[in-house]
């Protein structure tokens, strides 16, 4: 019984993974074909049958770049950077449509440590570090065990010294997914899909604009009040934007 209800969910997801692949090939053909609002919709049909995807998102960054709507394009660029930062296409990509963008913000200059660290762990997502951990922490048990049961003292020696750097990168995998989770987690991003926005004071209609923001910027979500949210810009800039007029990363 147990055998024959193995085979049957080995089954449905064969026939389910057949047919997230027949979907996306026809998503591809109709970008090939040049239709990209087709496209789009077939990849976002494909994204609710299953789990996120850098691939479908880069496709769906440049379907929209292609039909010249760049905030769009910036957001699944984003979307697909998110799950596969160290990817260079998605990254170039990426800063092709920033570069069509109308806002060009002067970022708050940085600590150079803050930058190397933040450089060094926009390496990888967090699943990615993790799985570097794993690696680390697989291959200095090995070496440990190998110390453990030799009993050439030489090879001990170069056994117990050749674990030391694996040590090392384990725990400094740990740390960096730690960190790494902490900002994939704890900010939360936002891209504005709208030709132009204003930015109130206030969380209310009446507000007056603080200032105005284009299509394609990327803003940190600071609260949230009802149909609003307060977003924070990278030059320091702080207001309130309806929730409408923006979609998270």
């Amino acid at each position: 019984m147990k055998k024959l209800f193995l085979v049957i969910v080995l089954a449905a997801i064969s026939v389910f993974a057949s047919e997230i692949d027949t979907k996306l090939q026809v998503a591809n053909s109709l970008y090939q074909m040049k239709k990209y609002p087709e496209a789009v919709a077939a990849y976002k049909a494909i994204l609710g049958t299953s789990n996120e995807s850098a691939s479908i998102y880069y496709n769906m960054g440049n379907s929209y770049f292609k039909m010249g709507k760049w905030g769009y394009s910036v957001l699944y660029f984003e979307k697909a950077h998110k799950l596969n930062p160290g990817d260079e296409d998605i990254r170039h990509n990426l800063l092709l449509a920033k570069s069509r963008t109308a806002d060009k913000i002067d970022v708050v200059p940085q600590l150079f440590l803050y930058r190397w660290a933040d450089s060094i762990s926009s390496m990888y997502s967090a699943d990615g570090w993790m799985k570097f951990s794993i690696y680390m922490s697989f291959i200095f048990a090995g070496l440990v065990i190998g110390f453990l049961l030799s009993k050439n003292m030489t090879a001990k020696r170069y056994l117990l010294f050749s674990s030391a750097p694996f040590l090392l990168l384990l725990v400094f995998g740990i740390f960096i997914t730690y960190a790494r989770y902490n900002v994939e987690k704890q900010r939360e991003y936002a891209i504005v899909t709208i030709p132009v926005v204003g930015v109130k004071n206030a969380p209310e209609e009446g507000s007056k604009d603080a200032f105005v923001i284009h299509e394609g910027l990327k803003v940190k979500i600071e609260d949230g009040v009802d149909k609003w949210y307060k977003v924070h810009l990278e030059d320091g800039k702080v207001g309130w934007v309806l929730k409408t007029n923006v979609e998270l990363i």
